[in-house]
Protein backbone atom coordinates (compact mmCIF):
# COMPACT_ATOMS: atom_id res chain seq x y z
CA UNK A 1 0.00 0.00 0.00
CA UNK A 2 1.36 3.41 -0.92
CA UNK A 3 -0.58 5.47 1.63
CA UNK A 4 1.50 7.90 3.66
CA UNK A 5 0.67 9.08 7.17
CA UNK A 6 2.15 11.92 9.20
CA UNK A 7 1.19 10.38 12.53
CA UNK A 8 2.04 6.87 13.67
CA UNK A 9 -1.37 6.14 15.28
CA UNK A 10 -3.03 6.81 11.92
CA UNK A 11 -0.64 4.44 10.18
CA UNK A 12 -1.23 1.79 12.83
CA UNK A 13 -5.00 2.12 12.45
CA UNK A 14 -4.77 1.91 8.65
CA UNK A 15 -2.43 -1.08 8.78
CA UNK A 16 -5.19 -3.13 10.39
CA UNK A 17 -7.30 -2.83 7.25
CA UNK A 18 -4.77 -5.06 5.49
CA UNK A 19 -5.18 -7.82 8.05
CA UNK A 20 -7.93 -10.40 8.10
CA UNK A 21 -11.10 -9.50 9.94
CA UNK A 22 -10.29 -10.11 13.58
CA UNK A 23 -13.48 -9.11 15.39
CA UNK A 24 -16.44 -11.43 14.84
CA UNK A 25 -19.99 -10.90 16.03
CA UNK A 26 -21.11 -13.67 18.38
CA UNK A 27 -24.73 -13.32 17.25
CA UNK A 28 -24.38 -13.42 13.47
CA UNK A 29 -21.76 -13.98 10.76
CA UNK A 30 -20.58 -10.36 10.59
CA UNK A 31 -16.85 -9.73 10.89
CA UNK A 32 -14.97 -6.47 11.35
CA UNK A 33 -11.42 -5.21 11.20
CA UNK A 34 -11.88 -2.76 14.08
CA UNK A 35 -13.43 -3.30 17.52
CA UNK A 36 -15.41 -0.01 17.41
CA UNK A 37 -17.10 -1.20 14.21
CA UNK A 38 -18.13 -4.44 15.93
CA UNK A 39 -19.54 -2.48 18.89
CA UNK A 40 -21.48 -0.18 16.55
CA UNK A 41 -22.85 -3.21 14.69
CA UNK A 42 -24.00 -4.87 17.91
CA UNK A 43 -25.65 -1.71 19.21
CA UNK A 44 -27.46 -0.92 15.98
CA UNK A 45 -28.38 -4.41 14.75
CA UNK A 46 -28.79 -6.62 17.80
CA UNK A 47 -29.69 -4.30 20.69
CA UNK A 48 -32.20 -2.38 18.59
CA UNK A 49 -31.46 0.94 20.25
CA UNK A 50 -32.93 3.82 18.25
CA UNK A 51 -32.17 7.11 19.99
CA UNK A 52 -32.08 9.23 16.80
CA UNK A 53 -35.38 10.43 15.38
CA UNK A 54 -36.01 11.92 11.94
CA UNK A 55 -37.45 15.43 12.17
CA UNK A 56 -39.56 14.88 9.04
CA UNK A 57 -41.18 11.48 9.49
CA UNK A 58 -40.60 10.64 13.16
CA UNK A 59 -38.95 7.29 12.35
CA UNK A 60 -36.22 6.30 14.81
CA UNK A 61 -32.72 5.07 13.90
CA UNK A 62 -29.79 3.52 15.74
CA UNK A 63 -27.26 5.87 14.12
CA UNK A 64 -27.37 9.57 13.34
CA UNK A 65 -25.68 9.15 9.97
Amino acid sequence: CARVFTKFPNLKSHWRCHLDNQFACALCDAEFKRRPDLYRHCRSVHVMEAPHMCDRCGKRFARAD
